[in-house]
């Protein structure tokens, strides 16, 4: 089972979302990042539609293409549920959390999930300021219920 999710900064299997940072923002951030980890879904995804909720914990590198001292790595912590009741085909839901790097950052967003792909956007705020837009690549780690994840998120700023 393969899933695409769109992302930030970080989140996965029914997760994802926008970034909202600590620090007053100074001027708009465009730039990317590439963040990947694990997490777990609860009660767990199967063909029977139900309520989600998830946790997600990962790395990688988050590129500011307007303020070098803020590009490094981020490592994130996010966790979301369901909007309604999902399946291990289509879910959609809200998620939030933190990075910490060269600053540390709050998170959140929304995803939806559709044939096997993950889609999440947000907003990061503070020291880095932009929009966020990803997809992330979905690999179960535990069947037939699914409720381990591993994933990789390929994210996009923009101002």
């Amino acid at each position: 089972m393969h899933k695409k999710i769109a992302m930030g900064i970080g989140t996965a299997a029914a997760a994802l979302g926008a970034l909202t940072f600590a620090v007053s923002p100074a001027y708009a951030d465009a730039g990317s990042a590439t963040i990947q980890g694990a997490g777990t879904i609860s009660p767990g995804l199967t063909t029977t539609p139900t309520s989600q909720s998830f946790s997600f914990s990962g790395s990688g590198p988050v590129i500011d293409a307007n303020n070098a001292s803020l590009t490094g790595v981020y490592t994130c912590n996010v966790a979301g549920a369901s909007s309604a009741p999902e399946t291990s085909v289509a879910g959609s839901g809200t998620f939030a959390g933190s990075c910490s790097g060269p600053t540390t950052v709050s998170v959140n967003g929304t995803y939806s999930r559709d044939g096997g792909e993950v889609v999440i956007t947000g907003s990061i705020g503070g020291a880095i300021s932009a929009s966020f837009t990803g997809g992330c690549s979905f690999t179960p780690t535990s069947a037939p219920t699914v409720t381990s994840f591993r994933v990789v998120c390929h994210i996009a700023l923009t101002n």
